[in-house]
């Protein structure tokens, strides 16, 4: 199967049920991380601040990373994480087409190790600190979808585009203009300013390549020019 026949193939069955199942557990896990905090109000509103830039980074830093390295053809990982990242570049408006369940089911996924672990620490700092990381996580492919909508989203998150408290259309479509090569933040896009100024991708890209010997989005090339 070619490069654009697998992103065509798209979302399977199985893929649905593993992101279904996700979103369940997810939603199971942040009830159980937030009755492990309690009372603690302090640690909620603490960590629910530090938690939009942090998960700004980490999230920037997993678009990044599935821009940039491996193929669409890796077993698991490749349908489920890397397609919809190379579909998105080939076609932009295709995120806006994405339900609720394809949006948002590979972040829950990816969150459950990390909220399980908490959840089995039991810890108060911890779990507080996590669930607000993974809530903003999780969120984070809608606020992207949202910002590919233009006028077809709710009036509060007009709102919140309007005074760049969300990921903005204008804000994120600097991530689309060639050589695409920032901008990776989609959470809100806070932290691209300061990523993108100390060249933190690019820097990490030479390392990775130095080391392994990998050319940085060898695949996202054939794509574009197929």
């Amino acid at each position: 199967m070619t490069d654009r026949e697998q992103l065509a193939h798209g979302y399977s069955p199985v893929f649905r049920a593993l992101d279904t199942l996700s979103i369940v557990a997810f939603a199971v896990l942040s009830a159980v991380l937030a009755r492990a905090v309690g009372g603690a109000w302090w640690l909620h509103l603490c960590f629910g601040l530090i938690g939009p830039p942090a998960a700004d980074v980490l999230t920037g830093s997993v678009h990044w990373a599935a821009d940039t390295w491996g193929t669409v053809h890796w077993r698991v990982v490749g349908p489920m994480f890397i397609r919809t990242f190379r579909e998105h570049h080939v076609d932009q408006l295709a995120i806006t087409r994405h339900d609720f369940v394809e949006t948002n089911g590979a972040n829950a996924m990816v969150a459950l190790p990390m909220m399980v672990g908490a959840a089995l620490w039991g810890q108060p700092v911890v779990c507080a600190a996590v669930l607000w990381l993974c809530l903003w996580a999780m969120a984070t492919n809608q606020f992207h979808k949202w910002a590919h909508s233009g006028d077809n989203v709710p009036a509060a998150v007009r709102f919140l585009h309007k005074h760049s408290i969300l990921l903005t259309p204008r804000h994120h479509a600097l991530h689309h203009q060639a050589p695409y090569l920032s901008n990776y933040c989609i959470t809100g896009g806070w932290m691209n300013p300061l990523l993108d100024g100390i060249g933190f991708f690019r820097r990490m890209e030479r390392i990775i390549t130095a080391l392994t010997g990998a050319v940085p989005r060898a695949e996202d090339h054939r794509l574009t020019e197929g």
